[in-house]
């Protein structure tokens, strides 16, 4: 049996209830004490609603592939990523998903990274065409609105700074991603650096609107990841619990890879879309099969991946004090819950 709540934000949000699965037999976990705990392993796992988030998590309810590594997850959509390591915080929740704009908590000793999951190219600065914007530069002294903290901010600054320009050259405000697309469409700031999923209805509603940049502008030497995080407490607590999650999130990756329609559909059923408003953002996510994620996490590619988020998002002033790559990126785990 699947639990999954339906709110947004961690105010609020609760230990559910653990139930136990109703037959078969499980494996057995161990807690941070070493004691043996028989049957699944109740997880509170958050996740934001869109085709970056949502996937590996749908594919593994609907697949299985949770039941079959003794894991029984409480799923939870948030609106960002750093809202979810909120909730770690005051231990509202055990597991999360964030993007590329929110690398920056576990390199702040925020939560440890546990799985990768896709390199995200789906972030765009959108202007409404009558701001006259058409490049970077053209931001200089307009509003920009802007989630804190996610990847849109994430590709904000990396324009800017490609661009030579600062924070301090635009008028940037901070909304959360529904207020944000209101606020756009009604012509009340001049532009939005967000991810596509929540700007999609832009797409259809003002079809004129200019794309000022996107992530694969500045691609390969912007890399983008995005990945699973786990709170230390729940770690410290179930580190075998930890283990069986990511083994499960190995092989939906590794379906998601396989199967990329039926990835579609089993994504938009979770979701409660229609395909074609989440098809047309798959385009902008570079996938690898779980073997090539081992690989580059053998051979340090991942590390560099993280450790070029840590140092953009160091030299912006957002870290106190970095956190080495080496020590919240578990590797080792990864690698070992691929071997089975």
């Amino acid at each position: 049996m699947k639990i999954r709540k339906t709110i947004l934000t961690a105010v609020g949000i609760g230990a559910v209830a653990a139930v136990l699965a109703g037959c078969g037999s499980t494996p057995a976990s161990h807690d941070g004490d070493g004691k043996t705990q028989e049957g699944p392993v109740s997880i509170r796992v958050g996740y934001t609603p869109d085709p970056g988030g949502a996937p590996l998590l749908a594919i593994a309810e609907d697949q299985g592939f949770f039941e079959k590594n003794g894991v029984k997850p409480t799923l939870t959509p948030f609106a960002t990523g750093p809202i979810q390591v909120q909730a770690m915080g005051t231990n509202d929740l055990d597991v999360g998903w964030i993007g590329p704009g929110a690398m920056w908590l576990p390199a702040d000793g925020k939560a440890k990274v546990i799985s990768m999951n896709l390199v995200d190219l789906s972030d765009v600065i959108l202007a409404n065409p009558k701001s006259g914007i058409k490049t970077v530069a053209d931001l200089k002294g307009k509003q920009i609105g802007v989630p804190e903290g996610t990847s849109g901010d994430m590709l904000l600054m990396q324009a800017l700074s490609t661009a030579g320009m600062t924070v301090d050259d635009i008028k940037k405000v901070q909304m959360d991603p529904a207020t944000l697309v209101s606020a756009f469409s009604s012509g009340n700031i001049d532009a939005v650096a967000i991810w596509r999923a929540a700007v999609s209805s832009v797409f259809t509603t003002m079809p004129n609107v200019t794309v000022v940049a996107s992530d694969e502008d500045y691609y390969p030497d912007y890399v983008p990841v995005g990945g699973y995080v786990v709170s230390d407490k729940f770690l410290k607590a179930s580190p075998d619990g930890v283990k069986r999650f990511v083994r499960a999130l190995q092989e939906a990756n590794d379906y998601r890879y396989s199967h990329p329609d039926e990835t579609l559909a089993i994504t938009s059923k979770f979701l409660q879309v229609e395909p074609d408003r989440i098809k047309p953002i798959f385009d902008y996510v570079k996938y690898y099969t779980t073997a090539e994620f081992v690989k580059y996490t053998e051979d340090g590619t991942v590390e560099k991946w993280l450790q070029h988020e840590v140092d953009f998002f160091d030299k912006l002033g957002r870290i106190t004090t970095p956190v080495p790559v080496s020590q919240f990126y578990l590797s080792d785990m990864y690698v070992e819950a691929s071997k089975g």
